[in-house]
């Protein structure tokens, strides 16, 4: 099964569970999914 991740390396403070959320999708291409359609929502959002 081909992932959509890269290795990167990359530093932040995971306060929500965002690093247990994209372990948790290694193995689940749906959830892979998921997780890229909420992150571009997040960058297409426009301030109110």
């Amino acid at each position: 099964m081909q992932s959509i991740y890269e290795q990167r390396l990359c530093a932040f403070v995971d306060i929500l569970g965002f690093g247990d959320l994209v372990r948790r999708s290694l193995d689940r291409p749906t959830l892979q999914r998921k997780i890229r359609q909420i992150l571009r929502e997040v960058i297409l959002a426009r301030p109110v």
